[in-house]
Formats: structure tokens, C-alpha cells, sequence
């Protein structure tokens, strides 16, 4: 099947983070092996990212709420059935309640979503997930980073950092996996019964600090350190990840390269 022939309602859908699990991970694997395919993905989400910010967002007038709140008393008292106008009351109110509760959902709505849904965030999540579950988490099973880098820069534009071990965690091997829109590195790391999904990748930005959020139940840690965007992802407690990342982020000049 061609990108051109997909159903590009799905292709929203995905981005916008509401297809379920199994159609989820199915289109992460076309998305992987079609480049075309994941170029229209990208578009989307530049869209959205341009819609989000540069749209303009009003916040209800306080007489809209005013007339809400008076067409609710007036509906209120209601004329008996009998009544010949009791039918065009009656629509009256229907459409009051409705209006509000319109209202009502919007702002539900609105409330609920998070202030941002980043679809960064979403991938490594949804990658982590997936090779949990058995279906690969390691390409090239080493606790050597001798062995593990140069079989990740065989395969990348770039050459990561590797690190035996990061405090407690120590390297089990790593894959190449698809994230933020193209091919990057996933450093397997293992603490104790955890398993750790370290991303890397070249970044512009300049150096940050560790940030951790949380997403369908796992932490994140997120920096930019030596060129690097560093992601952890585990079920490991979050206060334990900003330290893997600042290991990592302290590995030595030259073990890193953007490009070869």
C-alpha cells in the first residue's frame, strides 16, 4: 500500500494521539520503512504546532455567560402543558440546555487536554512500549560499548555516545528505532529488574537541564548536553533519572559524533 492511498483521517488521528494501541504501533512500523509516509506525518504535526501557536484564543464574553445564566431562570418557570405556547417554551429551554451544555463540554474538553501534547514524548513512550513487550528490545546485545557503538554508527548519519554503565544501570545492548522523525539510537540499559530505553540523537538546542514528566504510566528525563538530546524512559521512580542522564551526559569529548 502506498502513503497516497492512506486514509489521511487516520494519519490525524495518529498524530493527535487517538488511534488505539494495536493501530498505533502498526502504522509506527510503516512509518519506520516509509519515508514518503512519515514526511506527510511531519507535515501534520508542523501544522498543528503552527496552528497552536500562532492561532488566537478568546476567552467567552462575561455577557454570553450573563444570558445563559437568564435564559436558565426564565426556562425555569415553565407555563403548564395545557398552555398553547407550552411546546415553544419547552424548545426554548431545550436549546438554553443545550448551548450550555455545549458550553460546558468544550470547556471540559479544553481543561482536560494537556497544555501540550508532544509527539517527541509520544514515540519514545510508544517505542519503549512496543519493545517491551517482546517484540524487540535489542538489536545487538553487548554490555561493550566497543561493540555497541560502532554497530550504531554502521547504521545512523550519526555516531552516539556509549557509555558500560551509568551509575546503577549497567548497558545491555541497544537497537535503532524510529522517533521525532527519523532513525535514532537506543541505548538498553538494565537496573536491577528495570529496563531503561536511553534515546540520543544531534540536537541544535543549546544545553539544558534534566526536566521529568510522565506519560501512560512511565517517567521521562529530558536533556540537551554536548550536542546531544538525551530522553530516558523507564517504569524506574522518576528522582532516579535525572542521575542516569547526567552520567551519560558526562561521557567523554569525541565519543559522540554528529555526523560521518
Amino acid at each position: 500500500m502506498s502513503s497516497a492511498s492512506f486514509d489521511p483521517r487516520e494519519l490525524t488521528a495518529f498524530v493527535d494521539g487517538e488511534l488505539d494501541l494495536p493501530q498505533q504501533l502498526a502504522l509506527e512500523e510503516r512509518l519506520a520503512q516509509e519515508p514518503a509516509l512519515a514526511a506527510r506525518v511531519d507535515e501534520i504535526r508542523q501544522m498543528r504546532e503552527l496552528v497552536r501557536g500562532q492561532a488566537s484564543y478568546h476567552r467567552a464574553p462575561a455577557a454570553l455567560r450573563q444570558r445563559l445564566l437568564s435564559s436558565e431562570k426564565a426556562d425555569a418557570v415553565l407555563p403548564p402543558p395545557s398552555q398553547p405556547h407550552s411546546v415553544l417554551a419547552t424548545s426554548r429551554a431545550g436549546l438554553g440546555w443545550g448551548l450550555a451544555l455545549l458550553l460546558a463540554i468544550a470547556w471540559g474538553v479544553s481543561s482536560l487536554r494537556p497544555a501540550t501534547q508532544d509527539p517527541v514524548l509520544r514515540d519514545l513512550v510508544a517505542s519503549h512500549v512496543r519493545a517491551s513487550m517482546g517484540e524487540r528490545l535489542i538489536d545487538v546485545p553487548s554490555s561493550d560499548r566497543h561493540t555497541v557503538k560502532p554497530w550504531l554508527s554502521s547504521r545512523l548519519d550519526y555516531s552516539p555516545p556509549v557509555l558500560d554503565a551509568a551509575g546503577p544501570a549497567v548497558l545491555a545492548g541497544a537497537r535503532v528505532d524510529y522517533a521525532a522523525g527519523r532513525p535514532v539510537a537506543v541505548l538498553v540499559y538494565r537496573q536491577h529488574q528495570h529496563v531503561i530505553d536511553v534515546f540520543v540523537w544531534p540536537a541544535q538546542e543549546a544545553d539544558s537541564g534534566v526536566s521529568v514528566s510522565s506519560r501512560d504510566g512511565l517517567n521521562v528525563a529530558h536533556r540537551v548536553h554536548g550536542g546531544m538530546a538525551w530522553w530516558a524512559v523507564s517504569d524506574i521512580q522518576p528522582e532516579e533519572l535525572p542521575a542516569l542522564l547526567s552520567a551519560l551526559g558526562r561521557a567523554p569529548a569525541g565519543m559522540g559524533d554528529r555526523g560521518r
